[in-house]
């Protein structure tokens, strides 16, 4: 994902200009394609699960910095009003973590670390705001669907062996966002903004070979910090 963004960048460069000509201040071009990365703030996940009536409970500690990828194609509707369709994924990895029973701290041995895929297709509507000539602060809110994809693993908690199966859950939720818009020319904008994406815990079921149980995800809401390139047509 860092490379695609380079690239894109890359690619801009050469079409570039970054003088207030008149063309560039009164774009008539209404429709746009958008390629952001970000990371995401700090956030607790864990699992719980209750197995042959024994309890166990996984307190991921999750891979620092955790990326953002987000591409989108919009369009202005009115004069400081946008329209958007956006996709964005988050891959959740887990470096280590802290697996309790009862309150009580156990081993486990496991093939690879829990991972936890989040993708989000959302409709968004902007509200731009007039703060200069090049310059514009902005307002959105979206709502879609999201998609969760857990990895499969194999994992030993003596005398328990248990091959979780990759499994998919699929939800509603809403995200808000707010930013800042520097209009490059005529066809370039960079634009910064901050994402507040309302995750929900959820449940998987029955997802595992060689045990019975459900396996429940404590997720919070993500805030993802991205800096981004837009090419208006």
């Amino acid at each position: 994902m860092k490379t695609l963004f380079a690239l894109s960048l890359l690619l801009l460069i050469p079409s570039l200009s970054w003088g207030e000509t008149a063309s560039s201040l009164n774009s008539n071009k209404k429709a746009y394609i958008s390629l952001s990365t970000g990371v995401i703030s700090d956030i607790d996940i864990h699992t719980k699960a209750t197995n042959l009536g024994v309890p166990f409970r996984n307190d991921w500690d999750l891979k620092n910095p955790t990326h953002n990828f987000s591409f989108a194609i919009g369009k202005k509707v009115f004069d400081d009003y946008r329209v958007e369709l956006n996709f964005s994924q988050t891959d959740l990895i887990s470096q280590g973590s802290t697996i309790t029973s009862n309150n009580t701290p156990v081993t486990e041995t496991a093939d690879k670390h829990p991972e936890l895929l989040v993708q989000n297709y959302q409709v968004f509507l902007y509200r731009d705001f007039n703060y200069s000539k090049k310059i514009k602060p902005y307002l959105g809110i979206g709502a879609g669907r999201t998609v969760y994809k857990s990895n499969e693993r194999t994992s030993t908690i003596a005398p328990i062996t248990c091959t979780t199966k990759s499994d998919y859950k699929y939800d509603y939720d809403y995200a808000v966002k707010t930013g800042l818009n520097y209009q490059i020319n005529d066809t370039y904008d960079f634009f910064s903004e901050i994402t507040y994406q309302n995750l929900k815990p959820f449940t998987l079921k029955d997802n595992a070979v060689q045990c019975t149980f459900d396996l429940d995800y404590g997720v919070e809401p993500l805030t993802t910090t991205s800096l981004g390139v837009r090419m208006k047509f």
